[in-house]
This record gives C-alpha cells, structure tokens and sequence, in this order.
C-alpha cells in the first residue's frame, strides 16, 4: 500500500469511527425489581456534634449545604447568616468566613456550595444567580455568572457540582427584549469565569414579558436540578419523577447509557396530603397568593441520588424514604458502577427525621442538618424588564407540637468501612 493509499484508508476510517460514535444509542440497562444480592446494613457512627448546646449555643441559622475540603475540614453554609462555617475533623469551629452583602466574598440567598478546580469555594447565590468565589480561609476570588445570564435579574441557578475538570450547574434564568422574555433551563458544564464548556441540556420558551410560567414535573424540566456528578465526569439526570430513570452522560454531555428498573409507584397517604394541603394554605395565607395549586399525588420514584467513590450510585426511592426504619437514614438501591441493581442498603445508627432535617454524604461520611427544613418561610423577589419574580423557601412551621423550638444542629457520622 502505497502512503498516498494508507492516508486514504486511514481518513476513511477515522470517518467510519465518526459516524459510528455519532450514531451510537445509549447503552440499555433494564433492572428487575429485587436484587440478587438482598437487603444490607451499614452502620453509621456519630464522630461529633456542632450546636445545640444550650449553655454555649454557637450562632447557627439555617443550614443549607456542608462539603468536606481537602484538610479534612467540613465546610457548613449557613443562608439566613450568609456565612460558612469551618468545622475541624473533631467538630470544632475555627473560623466563619463569608458575610451578607454585595461586596467581594459576600452573598445573599445562598443555596449551595462546592469546591472548585482551583481550591477555592463556590456558593451558589440565586437572583440574581452567581457563583460567589472565596478562598478557604475567607479571601475573596473573582466570582462570576455563568454565561448567557449577564445582565438578567431573574438567574436562579439550582445545582452546583465541581471536578478537577470544571464546574457542572444547572439553572433557569430569563432574558429581556422586544416586550418579551425568553427563559431557558440549562445544565452544563462552565470553567471558572463561567464560559461554557459543554452544554447537557437546554430548554428555551419566549413568553409575554407581563407573567413568568416556570413547570417542573413531568415535563422533564427537573433536569436542572436532579442530577449528580459521578468521580469520572460523567452526570446522572433523573429528572422525570414519574419514572426510575437513570441517564448517564460523558463528559461531553452525549448520551452512554441509560439505567431502569422495575419500581411501582406509591401514592400519598391520605394524612400525607392533607398535610401538604394545609401547608399551601399557610402559604397563601401569609404571603397572600391568589394562583391556584395542585397536590403532589405521588411519592418521586427517585427522591435523590449520590454518587459514590467507586462509581456506585445510592438511590433514595420514594419507596425506601417512606418505609424508612426508625433510626436510620433510609433505604438505598445501590447500582453499581456497571448499572447493575446489586442490592439494598440501610444506613443505620443516626438521628434523622426526614420532615425536619437534611443530610449530605461524602465517601464514608454524613452530616446530618437537624432542623434545617424547619426555617420560617423566606420570601425573595427580583424584577426587571418588567417582570418581577417571587421565591418562597421553607414551608414548615419552627416550632414544635408543644411550641418550644428545637436547636439547630450539625451532627457528622462515619460508615462502616463496607458502605
């Protein structure tokens, strides 16, 4: 073969492998309805505590989101103080960072936070929608708004995660013209002056200007918000609630595969709902909202998902929350690196309530935010070209059935080394 020919052969199949890779359908994994591998036990250990102590109660609002650092440090966002909270290995506080504000390292209405390709901490600020960037020990970085925002006042990013790579974001933000808005939902990849890298999923819709619809639900728009990010790059969106889907995605954002399992849905009790409806009474109540409303009849078939560092992935179901064990966090689906459903997972030995707190896990450890889904309702609002747009968070009542408050708490746990 002559080289002229070998160049040929060479350029033909290189676009061979093109057309092939373009065309290629995500790998198909069907799960039957129990594992093979039955139900186990992790044992979750309490390592420390942070507030609640009534005699030397530290200054704690509600917790939002916590992140174990490189040093070993938990990293706790505090969004009614507007600060972090560094806590030592062993539970102690050594410093707060941040502050309420508009100036460098300062944010407002923040819901998360991760740990950037440079070290730094990203706090997720909604509306009008940045990155707030700081070092941490408090120094602050270049923040930054994810591109396509600038300028728009109605930013809400939902979902922060970060690699060595990049930062993965999902958010919803609209923009003006022409007596119109045009919204868009997009999860993505940004660098760290908030360019885009890769696009994931993007929806746009142009409306009126005068009102802001915003649906979420079977429409699939949760993709912004349900999802994680798997040690390798690869993210897992389960955003139809109706469905147990898991869709992988490389790096680049094309489909690889896609996990089910047989799953029947549960519906709500019947206390259950009236509870829910009592709550959008309070709602309408107190902020007075006109619009009608729908009740939730069904439990999400994917409550939320958590990436592991073997390439596993804990699956909360509806099921597994509503039939949790006293005593434990719940009852996982674990699937493993490969997509296979091999067994269930009951993380024991903590002190969790599910209608009033929340947790994050990270490796073999849990810090679990007690009462923090018990703040008073927060209501935030943000306009521009027209429009204005108002955010309610926190649907609970603080205070107990016999009316006393409950301390705000962090309580941190190590899983057994078979987690």
């Amino acid at each position: 073969m002559t080289p002229g020919s070998r160049c040929a052969a060479a350029a033909a199949l290189a676009v061979l492998l093109l057309l092939s890779t373009a065309h290629a359908e995500p790998r198909r994994i069907d799960n039957p309805a129990k594992p093979a591998g039955g139900a186990r036990t992790v044992q979750a250990r309490e390592a420390w505590r942070w507030g609640g102590d009534e005699e030397n109660d530290p200054l704690l609002g509600r917790v939002a989101d916590a992140e174990f650092g490189p040093d070993g440090n938990a990293y706790v966002l505090d969004s009614n103080l507007s600060v972090v909270h560094v806590l030592s290995p062993e539970g102690e506080l050594l410093r707060t960072i941040g502050g309420e504000g508009d100036g460098p390292g300062e944010f407002r209405n923040s819901g998360e936070l991760a740990f950037l390709p440079s070290g730094d901490l990203g706090i997720l600020e909604m509306m009008p929608g940045r990155v707030v960037v700081i070092s941490p020990t408090g120094e602050p970085r270049t923040s930054f708004r994810p591109a396509g925002t600038e300028g728009s006042m109605l930013a809400m990013p939902q979902h922060l995660e970060a690699d060595a790579d990049g930062i993965v974001l999902g958010l919803f933000y609209g923009t003006f013209g022409d007596g119109a808005m045009t919204t868009t939902l997009r999860l993505g990849r940004y660098a760290a002056d908030g360019s885009l890298l890769a696009s994931y999923r993007e929806v746009s819709e142009q409306q009126d200007g005068h009102s802001l619809s915003f649906s979420s639900g079977q429409d699939g728009s949760e993709f912004i918000s349900h999802w994680t990010l798997l040690p390798d790059g690869r993210v897992v969106v389960y955003a139809d609630p109706a469905s147990y889907t898991l869709e992988i995605l490389d790096r680049d954002g094309a489909p690889q595969a896609e996990i089910t399992r047989a799953y029947e849905r549960l519906h709500y009790s019947d206390e259950e709902m009236d509870e829910q409806r009592e709550q959008r009474e309070a709602m309408r109540a107190t902020y007075g909202i006109e619009s009608d409303y729908e009740l939730e009849e069904w439990h999400r078939d994917i409550h939320s998902v958590h990436a592991r560092p073997d390439g596993s992935l804990w699956v909360a179901t509806g099921r597994g929350r509503a039939a949790r064990p006293e005593g434990s966090l719940g009852v996982f689906d674990v699937i493993d690196a490969d997509g296979a459903f091999t067994h269930t997972l009951r993380v024991a030995g903590v002190d969790y309530d599910p209608d009033r707190d929340d947790y994050v896990l990270q490796g073999d450890r849990l810090l679990i935010f007690k009462e923090s889904r018990m703040a008073s309702p927060k209501m935030t609002t943000a306009g521009g070209g027209g429009s204005t747009m108002m955010m309610i968070s926190g649907v609970n009542a603080p205070d107990d059935d016999d009316g006393e408050f409950r301390p705000m708490e962090v309580v941190c746990y190590r899983l057994d080394d078979d987690s």
